[in-house]
């Protein structure tokens, strides 16, 4: 009995604790998820579509002395900084781009409102016109800088900040519509060139087949990486190829320019183009010669290298129409004066001018070219 007892007691104890224990409340660790960032979708977006470019040379600079780093044949215009072209006071890393023929310039500026717009001025003697600002990207940006037109005259490249880049500066394209004051609506120019960071400064030479840009990605000491590449053709991009998503970022970031070469000896090749270009630019001519560029290895500065008479000819030809061209431009630009001045009469006979020359700008560059083209052909007979 005294057992039982002992058992019964025990039992109640034991039920006891168990109930005091239930009571007690359970602290649960929430669990953590682990937030994976999204990525804008326009982001993903350009990086599917990231172009095929090679890069065969790269070098870094301080972000002041950029504009000196990229070395542009003279017949594809030339690059300042804002200051230094309007001869003021300061510091400005705005630019300024100076048509071939110096008679024309690109540039961004603030308003009176304080909004920065792209401008254009023509030459008029030895005077600059007033700003003409350029229509068509109202609203657009933030920011505009660093604008560069082809020879064509009709083809701008600019970067901006804003709604439609994303990061600061993307590089853009546009065209002039049928007027040198307003342009089609701009276009992002994508991957590998805009990216989450500052881009700008795209330059085209066309007669090398050479092209610049900028970049501040990857660099942390505030210094600038200046991007050599070949100009291309047309444009083909990664998507057409099995390739995985790790290796797409990485050309879109432009990891290295050597993973875009599709051979050493193709890089070499296009080196050696740009040195020539450089020594082009840097010799001294005299002023009874001329140069004429052949191919990477051939200038011609005398009218007697030429290897065919009906080429020597032809290139006689090509200077008269050259000359006549000039004489347009001079032409226009007094006709811009007087319409400047308020004679709005002129106005049919400068659209009539412009369309003229451009017209026979398209004419020259073709001259060469079929001038070119036939010097090769004799060169590689022999």
């Amino acid at each position: 009995m005294k057992r039982i007892y002992i058992l019964a007691i025990a039992l109640l104890v034991t039920v006891s604790t168990s109930a005091q224990r239930s009571k007690r409340k359970v602290k649960i660790k929430p669990k953590v998820e682990e937030v994976v960032p999204v990525e804008d979708p326009r982001i993903t977006e350009m990086r599917a579509n990231t172009q095929k470019i090679f890069f065969f040379d790269s070098l870094v600079t301080s972000k002041k002395d950029v504009v000196s780093s990229i070395r542009l044949n003279k017949e594809s215009g030339k690059l300042f900084y804002y200051n230094d072209f309007f001869k003021i006071d300061g510091n400005n890393d705005r630019t300024v781009f100076l048509n071939e023929l110096g008679n024309k310039c690109y540039y961004a500026c603030s308003d009176n409102n304080g909004e920065i717009h792209l401008y254009t001025r023509d030459k008029l003697g030895n005077q600059w016109s007033e700003p003409i600002k350029i229509e068509g990207m109202d609203g657009m940006f933030e920011d505009i800088n660093y604008p560069f037109v082809l020879p064509d005259g009709i083809t701008l490249y600019f970067a901006a900040k804003g709604n439609e880049s994303i990061g600061g500066y993307d590089i853009f394209v546009t065209r002039f519509d049928n007027s040198d004051s307003h342009v089609l609506t701009p276009e992002n120019l994508g991957m590998p060139f805009s990216s989450e960071s500052d881009d700008y400064l795209y330059i085209i030479d066309d007669l090398d087949g050479l092209g610049w840009f900028a970049t501040e990605r990857n660099r942390m000491d505030g210094n600038v990486c200046v991007y050599m590449f070949a100009q291309p053709k047309s444009r083909k991009t990664y998507n057409e190829d099995d390739i995985s998503d790790a290796d797409l970022k990485k050309m879109a970031d432009i990891h290295d320019i050597q993973s875009t070469w599709t051979s050493s000896n193709e890089q070499k090749r296009y080196r050696s183009t740009y040195n020539n270009m450089l020594k082009r630019n840097d010799k001294n001519i005299s002023n009874d010669n001329f140069s004429f560029v052949i191919n990477d290895d051939v200038n011609y500065t005398h009218i007697d290298e030429f290897k065919s008479v009906a080429n020597k000819n032809r290139y006689k030809e090509l200077q008269s129409f050259k000359k006549e061209y000039e004489q347009k431009v001079r032409e226009l630009a007094t006709l811009r004066n007087k319409y400047h001045k308020g004679d709005y009469s002129v106005a049919q006979y400068i659209t009539e001018l412009e369309k003229s020359l451009v017209s026979q700008e398209t004419e020259i560059r073709d001259m060469e070219k079929s001038i070119r083209n036939s010097e090769n052909i004799i060169i590689n007979k022999k």
